[in-house]
């Protein structure tokens, strides 16, 4: 009796049942043996499986759903410990399973639980170039988790970038496909008002050339 498949002294693999063969062996003094071969072969636990991996960077929320077909399981014994027939809140890494029936045949496999990559932010931006005017911008820039992802910004938009802003604090809440967030801020500056003053010196004679301004210009 063999699981599964079975190889014999003379190299052949079987894998049918209800296999007869036989062999001659001859021994180091030249004495031979006619050896026979009567093979039953058993199947192995047979098994289906839904797989669900990590939804957001750093979760643990994976699971590994199996249907098993074969009966009577005697045994699941997961990699992390477990002995139901299905996993759930894992985090990403390898997983591996052994199935064994009451004829002591088994199967094994391992899964592979992935994660996607963590969501990162990044943003350029320009302030105002003027003193109350509408100039600013933000380019937003996002990498990682699942793509298409969805954009709202402080100021309503649902844009990833932003243009002709006036000067103020401005923040994003991005979700990727899985629901993932990630938050990203920036304030935009402006330049002081522009102002000057002035003095004035008068002329000191008629018709001379004495007088002069001075002017002074901040922001």
């Amino acid at each position: 009796v063999a699981c599964d498949n079975f190889t014999w002294i003379n190299g052949i693999n079987y894998n049918q049942s209800n296999f007869n063969d036989s062999d001659t062996l001859i021994n180091s003094d030249g004495c031979d043996s006619i050896v026979f071969l009567f093979l039953e072969i058993l199947p192995i636990p047979q098994f289906s499986y839904q797989q669900n991996n990590v939804l957001c960077n750093g979760q643990s929320n994976a699971s590994i759903d199996l249907t098993i077909s074969s009966l009577n399981i005697e045994s699941i014994i997961w990699s992390n410990g477990e002995t139901s027939e299905d996993i759930d809140s894992l985090s990403s890494g390898t997983y591996s399973v052994l199935i064994t029936d009451s004829n002591s045949c088994s199967s094994n496999t391992s899964f592979t639980v992935t994660e996607p990559d963590l969501l990162i932010t990044s943003i350029f931006y320009n302030d105002l170039l003027c003193f109350n005017d509408s100039s600013g911008y933000i380019d937003l820039t996002v990498t990682g988790g699942s793509s298409n992802y969805n954009y709202l910004w402080s100021n309503g938009s649902t844009n990833e970038d932003l243009n002709n802003l006036s000067s103020g604090y401005y923040y994003v809440n991005i979700l990727d496909d899985n629901n993932c967030f990630v938050f990203d801020s920036i304030t935009i500056s402006q330049p002081n008002v522009l102002s000057f003053n002035s003095s004035e010196n008068n002329v000191l004679c008629y018709g001379d050339s004495s007088g002069s301004i001075l002017i002074n210009v901040s922001g």
